[in-house]
């Protein structure tokens, strides 16, 4: 219930036995500040603040421990509210009727003490918050209790949240135009080392950041400390809104922008006359919402005064009885006391020297009074502390929680390591097992290599023996040429016998031989278990079966890698096939997110569309409405105008209107037609700003998911190149592989024809021996002339020891080359034995991390044991030193107890002592007593009559309820101010886009100057109001300044340049190659021929570019001379800075260059071939008519044409560009596009 009395404030004393009446007082004080923020009453809200800051403030009369038992969140919530309404409302506040403070309380000083006390009352609060909170009995209870406080410091979080906001807005509003800051962000983003704008200790941006930083942490942690339940949904939400608004604000303030999130550099690419329209229907609106104010206010107004007004009759009707009876009552006094003067006189002089027994008895009742009161502050101090220990052991519990938490994590950490290391061991054991079998292949290598280095061994020794044998058949022939007749038959009897010998090592058996001449004889050699056609079989089939293992050893290798081998290890898994499963399993996961977000974009062009159906289907009705209302218009009209009279005027009937009563009727009918048409009108504007707003959210969601896409085509192409990567290096395996196989193949065909070729040399020596024993004995049998035939096999035996020196010789490098051989599979065999060493030694250190991380887990399971007991022990120690404190304070109040006891038992002593005085009193006391109630008659009496008035005080306590209801439920000052503040924000961003423009084509028409950014803010209608008299345009209903763009009359006129780049030229080259490429327009190059001979790296048409006229860019064109590179596009960049040339001042002559810096744009352009080439010719056409003044420029930049056309306008022609080329263009303009053209147009204006 309220009751607006302030008076009653001061009437009660803030002591703990009036906490009821004190805990009402600031209930309706509290009421009454919703009430006057509700309503903007600047009046009721300083004067209920003043009360309640009187009774409960810093310097207020309760003192601190009363003013946190009164005191409670709300309170505190709407003490600093209303320092937030102050800081934030009152520049807003600006209707007819607000009663909006001067300058001076608006002043940023002002605004940021407010913030800044609001501040103090918001963290005193949330302080003593804990200190409020009751726990309850039940466990529902507790809960409730509990969540009570949760809402209670979100609440008072949000509003500590939102004064930061509103400090830091103080700060970034005054922030200046800082280009050097701005420009400092620009080049640092080119650069790719961006520094924020707020690193600048001191300064506005500066300051501003670091409010939004700590309301943006302030917030999080609100937001954590809130369960996600339907029951805190609307804190939720109010900390959500806070959040988006400070993250806008720290985003912007860190790029430099302005207040907010305004790029000072931003250029629109929609035309002025539109951004003025737009600005136009916002100061609309900012007056609508200064108009909801004033009628707010005025209604109020209204109201208040009647309650005011009927509060002052009853007020003086009461104070004139009042004076009646104090009248009254005086007379009697005055006459008692006349009378009483002189009985009383004595006994009264006899009394003054003692103690009434009032005042002890008052003493007594103070005492118990004190008594009292230390009692309930000791015992709520037991009850305090009986909360503070429940909330330690909370504090404490949760801590265990975060613990347990932690713990899960740890352990799943630990399972993950264990399973980590378990797969290195598993995979390192692998690789032991495939250099194992490595190491048995070298063996089983060197085997083979031993095996041939003993077969060459023994045909070396053959050889030898071969030799030796020449040299006895040699020695025997001299001695047989010595020797005459039958000695000269013996030794060829021998060589038979040699040759026999030969014979048998061949072929295993040989026959005998008897000379009947010399007699002489030789017996049958004995049989050789092995002859050497037996070796030479075992040891090619041996050479056959290493070459048969080796393959099937490189098949099972080749099987693992592309699975076309027999078998491998790893069963059906291959290399080739695992690469080509990931990829595919990649691709499947890229096209399902590419479905996911395209089906996103689908939605989204659906709601589009449905949106343009939706706005269609308005511009029908409004077309209907406007109908309508212009035959209701009309209608009304007709209907208005009154009937006149007939009469007769010679033969004919004449009707007689009243022309004065119509004009009046058909007035006020056009004026409600008017007003009902400015309504439909608005609420038409409001509507095509909300589908404009939700069509350009949209639309950001589609670049973003767009893009989103085409880095899912970025990593496709990575997993495509990962794949092609890994089947190469599988390709380069496979080679090698191949070329093992072709190298043993061709070992194995060299080792056939070295066995057939042996096989042929056996066959071949047999084949001889019989021979040359066929021909000794046809020697012996046939020729007696023993002489020659001695010089004949003397000359063969020294030509077989030839041929056995070149043999050996022979086998002696084979036997090198074996040698080499041998030991390259003894390095290769080492290698792989320090390898597996390596990998043993690396299972070691894996066995030893697997160790430390188990002595680690062991050493975390002690220490989170010992931190449980430590927990424990603290809280045991919380529960003792909590009951030590109870206790403590239990006997603080029995000393107290008996202290006030004894105190009041002295008191009542002194009471009996003077009991005595009493009988002297007591014949006072019945004259007084006889007195009173004649006058109390009376009072009686006259205060019957007062009471018959007719006070209304249900009438009053009903509208204060109302009010505060009306407060809660429906929207106030707060709300439309807060609509008013955004309304603003989206001014001034428009305005900076309407300033951009403005300033860009004073820039072409150079006898207009800039609009100032130094005005970072704009605040009211009026401001906007001012600042649109520099028109851009003409024809709209604003009066425009003189010097406005609007009037200027200077010309310009249009310029192409085009420039045709070969495939061969280094630009076009660098493009092709590495896909971008960089260039500049500077007189450097001279003419287009000194470009050409640059490489086309800096540009320079002499024809239409020169050094003494400003030029500036319009737009960029791309083109190619073959009509198979269509429908392609380019990305073209213009780093932002660049050279105008310019006068030194009005009055020179001198040209001098002037350089610009400008934010960088990059946009995509399209790439014209073959018959699209007559759409860059029109394109040139449209800016070569002129010359133009820049309103014509304006029309030409947008008439016709969509959004985003000429996105370079303005910026410097003569600077560096930058153009980059994707692969379909790339690939084009390699197969079949001879040359590039660049087209620029620009606008030159003539130096005057």
């Amino acid at each position: 219930m309220l009751l607006p009395s302030p008076a009653r404030a001061e009437e009660i004393e803030c002591i703990p036995s009036n906490e009821t009446a004190i805990r009402a007082e600031v209930g309706r004080l509290v009421s009454e500040l919703k009430i006057a923020q509700y309503r903007a009453n600047m009046a009721l809200l300083e004067d209920s603040f003043g009360d309640l800051e009187a009774l409960v403030g810093a310097r207020g009369r309760c003192p601190e421990s009363m003013t946190t038992r009164v005191c409670d969140a709300e309170c505190y919530y709407q003490r600093a509210n209303v320092y937030r309404f102050r800081a934030t409302g009152l520049p807003l506040l600006d209707a007819k009727g607000a009663a909006a403070p001067g300058d001076a309380l608006t002043s940023p000083a002002e605004l940021l003490a407010q913030a800044t006390a609001g501040l103090e009352i918001v963290e005193q609060g949330i302080a003593r918050l804990p200190r409020q909170a009751s726990s309850g009995t039940g466990e529902e209870q507790k809960n409730i209790a509990f969540n009570r406080y949760l809402k209670a410091m979100a609440q008072l979080q949000g509003l500590k949240a939102k004064l930061l906001v509103a400090a830091g807005d103080v700060w970034y509003r005054e922030a200046s135009v800082a280009r050097l800051d701005h420009m400092s962000y620009l080049v640092g983003e080119a650069l790719g080392d961006a520094p924020a704008a707020d690193g600048d200790k001191g300064s506005e941006y500066y300051k501003a950041a670091t409010y939004y930083d700590q309301a943006f942490w302030l917030v999080l942690e609100a937001k954590g400390s809130l369960p996600d339940r339907d029951l805190f949904t609307a804190e939720l939400a109010t900390l959500a809104t806070i959040e988006k608004d400070v993250t806008l604000r720290l985003d912007s303030v860190r790029k430099g922008y302005l207040y907010i999130n305004i790029d000072p550099e931003d250029f629109p690419l929609i035309s002025i006359e539109r951004l003025g329209q737009q600005l136009r229907m916002q100061e609309a609106a900012i007056e609508q919402q200064d108009l909801n104010i004033q009628n707010m206010l005025e209604t109020w107004a209204r109201k208040y005064t009647d309650l005011q007004n009927q509060k002052f009759d009853m007020a003086n009707m009461k104070h004139s009885r009042a004076i009646e009876l104090e009248v009254y009552k005086m007379a009697q006094l005055q006459d008692m006391a006349e009378q009483l003067k002189n009985d009383v006189q004595q006994k009264l002089s006899a009394l003054q020297s003692d103690i009434s027994t009032f005042e002890l008895e008052q003493r007594i009742r103070v005492l118990e009074l004190a008594l009292k009161r230390e009692t309930k502050e000791l015992e709520n101090q037991i009850v305090l502390l009986r909360g503070q220990r429940e909330q330690d052991l909370l504090a404490l519990d949760q801590d265990a929680v975060r613990e347990q938490i932690a713990e899960i994590q740890f352990n799943i950490d630990m399972t993950l390591a264990a399973f980590n290391f378990e797969m290195q061991r598993d995979g390192l054991e692998l690789q032991i097992d495939e250099l194992l079998n490595r190491v048995a292949s070298d063996d089983k290598e060197l085997e083979l290599v031993d095996n041939r280095k003993a077969q060459i061994e023994r045909q070396i020794a053959l050889e030898q023996k071969r030799i030796e044998g020449s040299e006895i058949i040699t020695s025997r022939l001299r001695t047989s040429q010595e020797t005459v007749f039958e000695s000269m038959r013996v030794p060829v009897v021998h060589q038979i016998c040699s040759v026999d010998a030969e014979l048998a090592f061949y072929t295993g058996a040989a026959q005998g031989f008897t000379d009947p001449i010399s007699g002489a004889t030789c017996t049958s050699p004995p049989s050789i278990e092995a002859p050497k056609p037996a070796l030479l079989d075992e040891i090619c089939m041996a050479r056959k079966e290493l070459s048969t293992k080796t393959k099937e050893e490189i098949d099972k290798i080749r099987a693992c890698i592309d699975g076309s081998g027999t078998s491998c290890s790893t069963k059906d898994e291959n290399l080739k096939r695992v690469a080509e499963e990931l990829y595919n399993q990649n691709l499947k996961i890229f096209d399902h997110q590419r479905d996911m977000w395209q089906t996103t974009i689908n939605q989204i062009n659906d709601r589009m569309r449905a949106l343009d159906a939706a706005m269609a289907e308005q511009n029908g009705l409004d077309a209907l409405k406007g109908a309508a209302l212009a035959l209701s218009a009309t209608a009304a009209v007709l209907a208005a105008i009154p009937d006149g009279d007939t009469g007769i005027m010679g033969i004919f009937p004449v009707k007689t209107f009243r022309f004065v009563e119509a004009a009046a009727a058909a007035a006020k009918v056009a004026a409600d037609t008017a007003a009902q048409v400015y309504e439909w009108q608005f609420g038409e504007l409001q509507f095509e700003q909300m589908v404009a707003q939700e069509r350009h959210e949209l639309n950001v969601r589609v670049e973003e998911l767009r893009r989103e896409i085409n880095a899912l085509d970025i990593h496709k192409l990575i997993e495509e190149w990962t794949k092609k990567r890994a089947l190469a290096e599988i390709s380069v395996q496979l080679a090698e592989l191949d070329k093992e196989v072709v190298e043993i193949t061709g070992e194995e065909k060299l080792h056939a024809i070295q066995c057939r070729l042996d096989r042929a040399e056996i066959a071949a020596t047999v084949a001889k021996l019989r021979a040359d024993r066929a021909a000794l004995v046809a020697d012996l049998q046939t020729k007696s002339d023993e002489s020659a035939l001695v010089d004949f096999d003397i000359d063969e035996q020294e030509n077989v020891r030839e041929q056995a020196q070149i043999e050996i010789q022979r086998l002696t490098l084979a036997l090198g080359e074996l040698d080499i051989e041998a030991s390259r599979i003894q390095q290769d065999k080492q290698n792989l034995l320090a390898m597996k060493s390596s990998i043993d030694a690396q299972i070691s250190r894996i066995g030893h991390y697997q160790g430390r991380v188990h002595d680690l887990e062991g050493h975390y399971d002690a220490t989170r044991e010992v931190l449980n007991d430590i927990r424990e022990k603290i809280r045991q120690n919380t529960i003792n030193i909590s009951e030590g404190q109870m206790a403590f304070l239990a006997s603080v109040i029995e000393d107290e107890r008996a202290a006030t006891f004894v105190q009041i038992e002295d008191l009542r002593r002194q009471i009996r002592m003077v009991e005595e005085a009493k009988d002297l009193e007591h014949e006072l006391l019945a004259i007084e007593r006889e007195m009173r109630e004649a006058v109390l008659e009376s009072r009686t009496r006259i205060m019957g009559l007062v009471e018959m008035a007719p006070v209304n005080d249900a009438a009053e306590v009903l509208f204060w309820d109302f009010e505060d209801m009306q407060a809660e439920l429906t929207r106030g000052a707060s709300e439309f101010l807060e609509a008013k503040r955004r309304v603003v924000e989206n001014v001034n961003f428009t305005y900076n886009l309407y300033r951009n423009r403005y300033n860009v084509l004073s820039d072409f028409a150079g006898d207009v100057g800039h609009l100032s950014a130094d005005r970072t803010f704009i605040g009211t209608a009026a401001e906007l109001d001012s600042f649109l008299s520099d028109c851009g345009t003409v024809g709209t209903s604003e009066v425009c300044r003189p010097s406005s763009l609007a009037w200027s009359t200077e010309t310009m006129a249009g310029s192409v340049a085009e420039f045709t780049l070969e495939k061969t030229s280094g630009l076009v080259s660098e493009l092709l190659e590495n896909g971008r490429a960089r260039f500049e327009i500077s007189p450097f190059a001279g003419s287009q021929a000194d470009s050409r001979n640059l490489g086309n790296f800096v540009l320079w048409d002499e024809m239409t570019m020169n050094e003494s006229e400003p030029m500036r860019l319009v737009h960029v064109m791309a083109g190619v001379s073959s009509s198979s590179c269509r429908s392609q596009q380019m990305q073209m960049t213009h780093l932002g800075f660049g050279t105008v040339f310019s006068r030194l001042s009005k009055d020179s002559s001198e040209i001098v260059p002037s350089l610009v810096v400008k934010r960088p744009v990059t946009a995509l352009i399209p790439v014209y071939g073959g018959s699209d080439m007559d759409l860059m010719n029109d394109e040139y056409l449209r800016f070569r008519r002129g010359p133009y003044t820049a309103e014509g420029l304006e029309r030409r930049l947008t008439d016709g044409l969509i959004q985003n056309a000429y996105p370079f306008v303005g910026h410097p022609l003569v600077g560096t560009y930058e153009i980059t080329a994707d692969e379909n263009l790339v690939r084009c303009m390699s197969q079949g596009a001879p040359s590039l053209k660049l087209g620029f147009i620009f606008v030159r204006k003539p130096v005057r």
